[in-house]
């Protein structure tokens, strides 16, 4: 098993690789075609694995996206009006009497 996270594009699943090939077989073919065998196990062996789920190729290294916001997007979530702090030019609910950001008392 492969220590990276992968994501399978075929299907979507997210996780471990599995080794391409098949160990009964490869071992059948090193007891009795030793050189066929040999080629069998670099050729499985090279080029990464395969998703566990459905044995595709087409796979690639797992980057979770970050969940990125910006300060427009968090004024629409909240449905509070907001306004910008006088010290630091964060956004803070316009009922504040303190900055979350840089802590400054606010002259409501």
């Amino acid at each position: 098993m492969s220590a990276h996270v992968v994501e399978c594009i075929a299907c979507g699943h997210v996780g471990a690789t599995r080794k391409k090939g098949s160990t009964s077989v490869l071992i059948l073919l090193l007891i009795f075609l030793f050189p066929i065998g040999i080629v069998y196990w670099l050729l499985n062996r090279t080029g990464g694995g395969v998703c566990s789920a459905c044995g595709s190729t087409n796979i690639h290294l797992y980057v979770p996206n970050k969940r990125i916001l910006n300060k427009d997007s968090q004024i629409e979530q909240t449905n509070v009006q907001q306004i910008q702090c006088p010290d630091c030019r964060e956004y803070i609910r316009y009922d504040a009497k303190k900055c979350k950001h840089c802590g400054s008392m606010l002259g409501n």
